[in-house]
């Protein structure tokens, strides 16, 4: 069978709708940042992403649209999220 197999690595996730990571740790760490991210989302743009636009990336990888980069940083999960 013909698999096809995607590797996500965002660089920063910004939690949305009341998403919490579960290690209490990483709850601090997005607690004491999470003001900073309108700041750092426009020069940043390749670094950056929501955890709305990485669901539908991964929706959209699910979609028979030709054949793409197999491993997808913060910039081509961004560009995901436009395609139709």
């Amino acid at each position: 069978m013909p698999f096809r197999a995607y590797v996500f690595r965002p660089a920063y996730i910004q939690p949305r709708h009341g998403a919490r990571p579960r290690t209490r740790s990483y709850r601090l760490v997005y607690a004491s940042t999470s003001w900073l991210y309108p700041l750092l989302h426009r020069p940043f743009l390749r670094h950056t992403t929501t955890t709305d636009t990485l669901g539908r990336a991964m929706l959209a990888v699910t979609r028979p649209q030709g054949r793409g980069p197999r491993v997808l940083a913060s910039a081509e999960i961004n560009s995901l999220r436009a395609r139709p």
